[in-house]
């Protein structure tokens, strides 16, 4: 749980989401990174998914421009989650930055 908190960064004090701003997908314990590809509204924006690769001990990041646009609203949680998904159930997205982690254990 901790991380979910550490990597939600829609917290009192982030900045306001902006085109090209990372954003992290939370897939239970895995992690995908996205880009603001449009921000629609102050509640509602839109991501792309980026491309990856590892370089040494680092991940690169490369903006997708064939990837196809997800809309997401904020909730009240302070997540960012596609809209058409419930709140409790629906995939979280954190801004601020991406990150990309695969948990072979699952």
């Amino acid at each position: 749980m901790i991380g979910l908190i550490a990597n939600n960064s829609n917290v009192v004090g982030m900045p306001a989401p902006v085109v090209g701003m990372g954003a992290i997908a939370h897939y239970v314990s895995d992690r995908r990174p996205y880009s603001v590809a449009e921000v629609l509204s102050e509640k509602k924006i839109a991501v792309k998914a980026d491309n990856y690769s590892r370089v040494g001990e680092e991940w690169k990041f490369y903006p997708n421009p064939l990837a196809g646009k997800i809309v997401l609203s904020l909730r009240k949680n302070g997540w960012w989650i596609p809209v058409g998904e419930s709140m409790k159930d629906g995939l979280r997205f954190g801004l601020g930055k991406r990150d990309y982690y695969y948990d072979p254990h699952f």
